[in-house]
């Protein structure tokens, strides 16, 4: 899933990144392995804005890509209208299209425009997931595009709809002003070791000559003083406590060592670097506690550090 507020650019994001695919081109920080034939369905722009994002597109990666666009627009004559897909006549009229296009990825623009009911209803969700779920299993890749409600911070509606996707992107407004939108990964199921610098915060613009990247501004920059701190306090409790702590398995299947946020917590009171809870029921005073939690959060992002619940462990 990409999501983002309205007017931020999610549209023009995803249609170049489904264009790369296309064309078998890198795009950002992501590789590509060989072209790929793409179905966009949009239900959201009128058809000549579209049509502009089309050329915008092949102009940028090239005429000869598989790109084909179906928007909602041109699927309306007078007796019949596109179906909702959470619909039966939704879910046959999408297996038709599939059938004369043959897509190996589908991107749906967007979520609200093309299904039917409240999006914060599950029960509106459910017969996606059956899409999903068979889209999986024709080997179709899928990119679900979705709008923030009025918290900018998350997804509108139901957050169950994330569940069983595997990677959920966020684009936000730049902290410091300026062109473009930040890429932050908040659901990153397929990030390894290995591909850890695919996930990694950029702040991307499209510019004359096509798109530029930079680092992004993280909260450790903007906030600054403890949790900068704290986040090195971590990293020397980390080292301090891995040595005598066995092997375990982490996300991918592959050995780390992981050592449990409590043990770093009770450090990091130990050796002065936080202040204890008074009432003796937890070892951090309840300020400190968030502090370095947002400290191992900025970590994470960095992708120098990964997570689960209970322990923290170094991306070697």
């Amino acid at each position: 899933m990409i999501f983002a507020p309205t007017g931020l650019g999610k549209t023009l994001f995803t249609m170049n990144l489904v264009a790369a695919i296309s064309a078998g081109k890198d795009f950002l920080s992501w590789k590509a392995s060989r072209k790929a034939r793409v179905l966009y369905i949009d239900g959201e722009m009128p058809a000549e804005t579209f049509k502009e994002r089309i050329t915008q597109v092949t102009d940028l990666f090239g005429e000869d890509i598989e790109l084909v666009g179906i928007n909602r627009d041109d699927e309306v004559t007078e007796d019949y209208d596109m179906p909702p897909l959470n619909t039966d006549e939704g879910f046959a009229w999408l297996k038709n299209k599939i059938e004369t296009k043959k897509p190996d990825i589908i991107a749906f623009d967007s979520i609200m425009c093309l299904l039917a009911g409240d999006m914060k209803d599950e029960e509106i969700w459910e017969p996606v997931k059956k899409i999903m779920k068979w889209l999986t299993s024709q080997r179709i890749a899928q990119i679900w595009v979705h709008h923030t409600g009025h918290d900018a911070g998350r997804s509108y509606g139901t957050s169950t709809r994330e569940w069983e996707l595997d990677t959920v992107l966020k684009l936000e407004r730049p902290q410091s002003g300026g062109e473009g939108f930040v890429l932050n990964f908040t659901k990153a199921r397929l990030k390894k070791h290995n591909n850890a610098e695919e996930f990694i915060r950029i702040h991307c613009q499209l510019g004359p000559d096509g798109w530029t990247t930079a680092p992004a501004e993280t909260e450790v920059d903007r906030k600054g003083g403890d949790r900068i701190e704290n986040a090195g306090t971590i990293k020397t409790a980390y080292e301090a406590l891995s040595h005598n702590t066995q092997p375990n398995v982490g996300h991918d299947g592959n050995s780390v060592i992981a050592v449990s946020m409590e043990s770093i917590r009770a450090w990091a009171v130990n050796h002065g670097h936080a202040t204890p809870k008074e009432d003796g029921k937890s070892i951090m005073s309840s300020t400190d506690r968030k502090s370095f939690d947002r400290a191992k959060k900025d970590l994470i992002q960095s992708g120098s550090y990964a997570a689960d619940s209970k322990n923290i462990w170094k991306i070697r």
